[in-house]
């Protein structure tokens, strides 16, 4: 596969994970010493909801990474992805990095669900990629 054929696999990937949940933020709710906090996470204990890069994360990993390191730092470690996107990232790191975090930041930043679905959409075209037809 090529770099582009990586990139837009995974891209779909996140698409139609995004897609599947209505645009929405995964949120969670954490306490701390100065209160209650809601926080964007790879994934929630709504059954499918993930952020951006929860949905290509392994299920298993979320599992193995504790909550309160689930955050931005640690979702950039490749040993995460899935063995082809490491193979990749070990190549041109910097560029899937970047979309990584890019597609990260549209999610975090995003809480109306039309316009997280809009800087997917520009990206997308950004980027040379397709936007994936959705899947019935």
């Amino acid at each position: 596969m090529s770099q582009k054929e990586v990139i837009q696999k995974y891209f779909n990937i996140v698409v139609e994970g995004l897609r599947k949940q209505g645009w929405k933020r995964c949120l969670v709710e954490h306490r701390s010493v100065c209160g209650t906090n809601t926080t964007c996470a790879w994934s929630n204990d709504v059954p499918g909801m993930h952020c951006a890069i929860g949905h290509i994360i392994p299920k298993k990993r979320h599992a193995e990474v504790p909550f309160r390191l689930q955050n931005n730092w640690t979702a950039y470690q490749r040993d995460l992805y899935p063995e082809d996107l490491q193979k990749e990232m070990r190549k041109t790191a910097d560029i899937q990095l970047d979309y990584l975090k890019k597609w990260q930041e549209i999610h975090d930043g995003k809480e109306v669900p039309e316009e997280m679905e809009r800087r997917f959409r520009e990206f997308a075209k950004e980027k040379g990629l397709s936007w994936p037809e959705e899947q019935s």
